[in-house]
């Protein structure tokens, strides 16, 4: 509970000196990512079946050095200029109208063949028609950035056409129960929010009845989507999946009694464990005991993988059942399936080539 009450302090911290230039650098997201994960795994006070060693802390300190070196050096070569570029209202429609195609393909898929009621679950089915809309549904990503952008430059306020493209953006996230399209959107927003603060294109100080009137509408919105990751969270993660988590790992009295604390919400305590303390142990087994098959970025790019042909030894299940393979091999057990971000590079390019490919 303290790491957690720490990490919000800092972050708040953090936000209260927007104008920084932390909120636009990536090393500084990347920092907070490992930090929470890393915290959580040391002080949840929870045992895991594969134990993690110093080795793991070793590579991650390698891979992020090699980030790091790969960046300073393309800084080098091709120096970083930021920009708003002007396109198009055509231009800008037909972006929007391929977003908007993709997502009708996707939700029409995803509810012929799950059904409504399959909101709340993490699995699902799909077919070729909803694997090619998901391709196109970021572009209401980016557009809705660039609509909130592009306001901000030339009145100081916020685009309501933005923001119903990044809501937009984030039906399917809320249909197949994730919480990841509102963690990009949240992050988008306070990159461009700083920047154009650091511009001085944003007067904070003199009152306007208009800008105040977004303000409280953005402040609903954001309301209401935290609501939804709240619903979606206790919905996912439900009294049985709590009780399965305490059965199968060695969670420390002093744990249970801290998730107790939070009432109502203990269930989304033990999803916070669940989901961010397995992942450095599970890096860790990966590092260890995965010899391939290595997929050369399709493992992360599952869309394509798992429609390619078989003989080709790309498809992104074929990681699945090596890892069933060596659970059973070595009596590991995770509460979910996230390896981290290095976890999927070593998967795609093993353990020796990732510190590789993350300079380059």
């Amino acid at each position: 509970m303290l790491f957690f009450l720490f990490t919000f302090i800092l972050c708040a911290v953090i936000l209260s000196n927007i104008n920084k230039k932390l909120l636009y650098n990536d090393l500084f997201w990347l920092s907070m990512s490992w930090i929470f994960i890393i915290g959580t795994n040391l002080f949840s006070g929870v045992g895991w079946s594969y134990e993690t060693s110093i080795e793991v802390y070793v590579f991650i300190a390698i891979c992020f050095v090699s980030y790091v070196l790969g960046r300073r050096l393309s800084f080098a070569r091709m120096p970083r200029r930021i920009f708003l570029q002007e396109t198009n209202n055509n231009k800008i429609k037909l972006y929007i109208l391929v977003g908007y195609i993709g997502l009708l393909l996707f939700v029409a898929d995803y509810i012929r063949l799950n059904g409504v009621n399959a909101i709340q679950k993490s699995s699902y089915e799909i077919s070729i028609f909803g694997s090619v809309g998901s391709l196109f549904i970021p572009v209401l990503l980016v557009q809705g950035l660039y609509l909130i952008s592009e306001k901000l430059d030339r009145k100081g306020t916020i685009s309501v056409g933005g923001v119903l493209l990044l809501l937009s953006y984030s039906v399917p996230c809320i249909l197949n129960s994730g919480r990841e399209s509102f963690l990009y959107v949240a992050i988008g927003f306070l990159v461009i929010y700083s920047y154009k603060k650091r511009d001085s294109k944003l007067d904070l100080h003199r009152f306007n009845l208009k800008k105040a009137g977004m303000t409280v509408v953005f402040i609903l919105i954001s309301v209401c989507l935290l609501g939804v990751i709240i619903n979606i969270s206790i919905g996912r993660y439900s009294n049985t999946q709590v009780s399965t988590f305490l059965a199968t790992h060695d969670v420390s009295e002093k744990t249970i009694e801290e998730a107790n604390k939070w009432g109502a919400f203990s269930n989304i305590y033990y999803n916070l464990l669940s989901y961010f303390g397995h992942q450095i142990p599970f890096l860790n087994f990966i590092l260890k005991e995965y010899r391939g098959p290595y997929l050369f970025g399709m493992y992360e790019f599952n869309i394509i993988s798992r429609r390619l042909p078989s003989f080709l030894g790309l498809d992104y299940r074929l990681v699945g059942q090596q890892l069933r393979v060596l659970f059973i091999k070595t009596g590991a057990s995770f509460s979910g399936s996230w390896q981290t971000g290095l976890g999927s590079l070593v998967i795609d390019f093993s353990k020796y080539t990732t510190p590789i490919i993350l300079e380059a």
